[in-house]
């Protein structure tokens, strides 16, 4: 009975209810810095996540490979592999970087040829690394999809849509390709605009969790929030909106119709970093407008605030950082945060953290 209790108690305290609702606890958090600019190198990350005791990097440096893997406890490069490269086997940049302890694989995913990749854990420290091709979005050259990010999930692969089609795409294990939810109407910007440019508003950032059942999606420049479930007959979409895009520039066609562009009036909301456990979801968020000059703002995309919500779209925990970070990654059990700033320099930062 004693254990019994205890248990109900833990599930309860994960996020702080009271009468009126969820309880948001403000937490400060301070860094360890894990890898300098000096320990770095030619390295330029531009994402992270943790396998044991490696942590693996995907970078955007002019050097000739696209993935690190540093030791946690040597604080040594061991490893770098993809080719950076036009060739058949190489990458110009790679996207949707994530683990996938289930089965034991890192995915990332090449925007330029539609294709999604996977190494096994087991060949990070390997001379030549395995890679493999495990889906090709084969849509031949007139497609009404412009995917920007692409996941494995067990046997389905989804993929983040930027066009006005829709804004998720899904292929199930026997081919079937299934278009869903479509982002707010023009309205709420500009009823003129086309539709395309409308829908290229909602840029997002995704992260999965860990039982690849489960989506997060955040918006870049409005406070959009999408969850996304599948293991039914048919995806389950969820989403909270506070503020539409605003400040952007209209540009006039033809026939009345407009463009819509980013200025230094347009807020931005969500940012690069956002990270998924099967309790939390993690989000960086700026809320703050950005006058981008490239002599000066580097950083300028970083933000020191993290927001924490549960799968039912509650945020329960607003996380302040001691440093300003642009990529995050959070552990499965939701005990270590490690974070990418490029203010002052890059760096690799680890947050210990005590949420439940």
């Amino acid at each position: 009975m004693v254990y019994l209790y205890l248990l109900l108690f833990l599930v309860l305290s994960s996020c702080k209810e009271s009468p009126k609702g969820i309880v948001l606890e403000e937490v400060s958090l301070t860094g360890e810095i894990l890898f300098n600019d000096e320990d770095l190198g030619v390295s330029v990350p531009s994402d992270l996540c943790l396998v044991d005791t490696l942590l693996v990097t995907s970078n955007v440096s002019d050097g000739d490979t696209l993935v690190d893997v540093w030791g946690m406890q040597s604080r040594k490069r061991l490893n770098s592999f993809v080719s950076k490269g036009s060739g058949p086997s190489e990458f110009r940049r790679i996207d949707s970087f994530k683990a996938n302890d289930a089965d034991k694989c890192i995915y990332f995913y090449d925007r330029d040829r539609k294709k999604l990749h996977k190494v096994g854990y087991s060949e990070l420290l390997a001379d030549k690394p395995e890679i493999d091709e495990v889906f090709h979005w084969d849509f031949g050259d007139n497609s009404p999809f412009d995917l920007s990010d692409s996941y494995r999930l067990g046997d389905v692969v989804v993929g983040m849509n930027l066009s006005d089609t829709a804004r998720f795409l899904m292929c199930d294990a026997d081919g079937k390709l299934t278009a869903f939810d479509k982002v707010p109407e023009k309205k709420h910007v500009n009823p003129n605009l086309t539709d395309d440019s409308n829908a290229r508003l909602y840029s997002h950032y995704s992260a999965i969790a860990p039982d690849n059942k489960k989506i997060a999606v955040f918006d870049h420049v409005s406070d959009l929030m999408t969850f996304v479930e599948l293991g039914g007959t048919e995806p389950v979409v969820r989403s909270w909106i506070n503020e539409y895009p605003d400040g952007v520039y209209l540009m006039p066609i033809s026939d009345g119709r407009m463009q819509a562009f980013l200025t230094p009036d347009t807020k931005r909301h969500y940012l690069s970093g956002v990270s998924a456990t099967n309790d939390y979801v993690y989000a960086l968020y700026s809320g703050e407008k950005v006058a981008f000059n490239p002599n000066e703002n580097a950083g300028y995309l970083c933000t020191n605030v993290v927001r924490v919500f549960n799968w039912k779209g509650q945020e329960c925990y607003r996380l302040s950082l001691d440093k300003k970070v642009f990529a995050l990654f959070v552990t499965p059990d939701n005990k270590t945060l490690l974070a990418l700033t490029d203010k002052e320099g890059y760096a690799v930062i680890r947050y210990e953290m005590d949420l439940d």
